[in-house]
């Protein structure tokens, strides 16, 4: 017969995820109480200074006890857990990222779902940056992937739609930085603007745009005119047109 405080095997529960016996628990464990959504809020912040103690990625931390509201929390960090322990495992295949799912974007693979949580996260970065006035992180790999999903996401758009560029029209973008970014815009006699896999060797106007700046526009974050007073612009060539996509350059990403 079983110890009255001994954790009894769940015949419905796989191998894997039967309790271990009690002879055999070592580690770290985390109890986490009730008490409605209140405890769950609580007990948020708990695990967020547990994480910047490094407790939740210690290989030692092994179990997890709830009840009631704490269960809510358990059962997120729980699945948070289990996905870590899936990439310890190795690097994700080419399988794996190419596989197809959702995406905020629609239907797509696990690579580009991943691409725009870097997106995302970067810009938050960059509003954060803003707002305590300590810009950077402009260059590198991250900055690198997020500007460059803009130009092929939004820029025919902006041109076409939003400015109104005439047809026959070409609109080159010269992202300043390490490395430069040229993307262009054509408006052909009919049907949408679209993106050129070259630039022209005359457009019809150039925006000349600092990182920064081409990142506060796109996104939203800046109005031409608060461009034209503290980014890094340069516009040539058709003057009239060049200002009016600097006008409309936000768009939804």
């Amino acid at each position: 017969m079983a110890h009255p405080n001994e954790t009894q095997p769940d015949a419905a529960a796989r191998p894997e995820d039967q309790p271990l016996p009690k002879t055999s628990r070592k580690g770290i464990g985390l109890c986490l109480s009730g008490g409605g959504f209140r405890a769950s809020l609580f007990h948020m912040g708990a695990l967020r200074r547990l994480n910047e103690l490094g407790i939740l990625n210690r290989r030692d931390f092994r179990t997890i006890t709830s009840v009631s509201g704490g269960s809510i929390t358990a059962a997120v960090l729980a699945t948070a857990l289990a996905k870590q322990e899936k990439h310890r495992q190795g690097p994700l295949s080419t399988e794996d990222w190419d596989r197809e799912g959702f995406t905020p974007e629609g239907p797509g693979p696990y690579r580009q779902f991943m691409e725009i949580r870097v997106f995302d996260c970067w810009y938050h970065d960059q509003d954060i940056r803003e707002a305590i006035d300590h810009p950077g992180y402009l260059e590198g790999p991250v900055a690198d992937l997020s500007i460059g999903r803009i130009p092929p996401k939004g820029l025919p758009y902006v041109v076409g739609k939003k400015a109104g560029a005439p047809p026959g029209s070409t609109v080159q973008f010269v992202i300043t930085g390490t490395p430069e970014i040229v993307a262009a815009v054509e408006v052909p006699p009919e049907g949408r603007a679209v993106l050129l896999a070259e630039p022209p060797a005359s457009p019809t106007t150039t925006l000349t745009l600092d990182r920064r700046t081409f990142a506060r526009l796109a996104g939203g974050r800046w109005s031409g005119e608060k461009a034209r007073t503290i980014g890094e612009h340069r516009v040539e060539g058709d003057l009239e047109l060049g200002n009016r996509v600097l006008d409309n350059m936000a768009f939804t990403i």
